[in-house]
């Protein structure tokens, strides 16, 4: 494949990963995409203002300071919010041991008593196990009740039945990930010392 066609081959592959997860911004498409390269950020935003130039992603920003973010069709209501969860896509990718592969990778899915913001699955290519993991961003400074719902989900079995019971070795950990020292130190103390809940903070793209 000459570079040519390795360039087009990556226009599809971005427009594909956009589409997917409804909404990137320039510097996760730059990690995803062009971070093995020497001056991957400035060849991405080249790539990118061509690829919107041409009509084949659309993009806008959320405020005047934040990178653009680039999606295909209609731009989400809670655009912020997506791409925030995406950093947690992008910080999971990015260090999946080189046993392990993205098995699942999906949003909001219905519960019944609860709507977690992503699930996902990680699995273990020489074993076949799979680990889930429940995805919550916490943003805001309102009273943080998902942890109850969570173990009223493992509690009453509501989760027998489902598509992904049979594939875990276990109930899914539930991480939340938030924006502030502050919020982060306040979700611990309500988390205490439960097992089965993890809390780490999400700062300019990288999880901590």
């Amino acid at each position: 494949m000459n570079l040519v066609q390795q360039g087009y081959s990556r226009d599809r592959a971005i427009i594909q990963a956009v589409e997917k997860h409804r909404a990137l911004d320039a510097n996760q498409i730059t990690k995803l995409f062009f971070g093995n390269l020497k001056h991957g950020k400035r060849k991405a935003q080249e790539r990118l203002a061509k690829m919107a130039e041409n009509k084949q992603l659309k993009r806008s920003r959320y405020a005047p300071n934040e990178p653009y973010v680039y999606y295909v069709d209609k731009k989400s209501g809670q655009i912020e919010h997506l791409v925030a969860v995406n950093w947690v896509y992008v910080w999971i990718t990015q260090r999946l041991h080189t046993w392990e592969t993205l098995y699942y990778w999906d949003y909001e899915i219905d519960l019944g008593i609860i709507r977690p913001d992503a699930f996902c699955g990680i699995k273990n290519t020489v074993t076949g196990k799979i680990k889930w993991l429940f995805i919550e961003l916490d943003r805001s400074e309102n009273k943080f009740d998902k942890i109850e719902k969570y173990n009223r989900y493992y509690a009453e079995g509501l989760y027998r039945g489902q598509w992904w019971a049979d594939k875990a070795e276990k109930f899914p950990q539930v991480l939340i990930v938030t924006t502030s020292e502050a919020r982060l130190k306040k979700i611990k103390e309500i988390i205490g010392g439960q097992k089965g809940f993890a809390a780490m903070l999400l700062d300019r793209g990288e999880v901590k």
